[in-house]
């Protein structure tokens, strides 16, 4: 991560240059490149071997979802940004890869619903899921994170039941492990997962 985090302080440093600021705020341009880039190297690296795989479009529906309800309910994450990178490589490829297998149709339905269940009721109560740096615990941030939660869960319900009814269930797996996984994380269950993923050695 040495390369990236070298990258984002030049891009920072010009930037500072072409707009004159403080250092603080070029600490901040410095902070916000160093999550975009991160962010891009990780898409690229999911996508990549979802090709090799070949489990392209399954694991962009995972992906896409996740980071839907990732993005606004927040939820558990690694202590390091190498580790949030290999982890969640890995979980969204895994995601595609076994979203790309044919499950019987009564068996999705059975996954849809209690998908929607479970994401309703951590939405209701943990929604938004915060961090130590970041406890999200202002009681309007929440009612937000909640209400545009719960339109996100409309979004995703209505395309899934519109995808299975005209019997287009090709990728409805990859929207129910792609929601499935975003709120897990922000379940205590999740933290305490996360916990154990987030361990020395990686």
């Amino acid at each position: 991560m040495n390369m990236i985090d070298s990258l984002s302080k030049r891009i920072a440093a010009w930037l500072a240059c072409q707009l004159p600021t403080d250092q603080d705020t070029e600490e901040i341009y410095h902070y916000g490149l160093n999550l975009l880039l991160l962010n891009l190297l990780e898409i690229i690296l999911i996508l990549l071997i979802a090709c090799l795989l070949h489990t392209f479009y399954s694991t962009l529906i995972v992906l896409l979802v996740f980071t839907a309800f990732r993005s606004v309910g927040g939820g558990a994450h690694m202590s390091t940004p190498a580790r949030c990178l290999l982890v969640g490589t890995v979980q969204i490829v895994v995601l595609g890869a076994i979203a790309a297998l044919p499950v019987n149709a009564t068996i999705l339905f059975g996954f849809l619903y209690g998908t929607l269940l479970f994401s309703l009721g951590v939405i209701i109560k943990w929604v938004p899921g915060g961090t130590e740096k970041k406890p999200l615990s202002e009681p309007a941030v929440r009612r937000r994170a909640k209400f545009i939660s719960l339109i996100i869960t409309c979004c995703w319900l209505i395309v899934a039941l519109i995808l299975t009814y005209t019997s287009n269930t090709r990728y409805v797996l990859a929207m129910i492990l792609g929601a499935f996984s975003a709120m897990f994380l922000v379940a205590p269950i999740g933290y305490r997962f996360n916990a154990l993923l987030d361990v020395k050695r990686i």
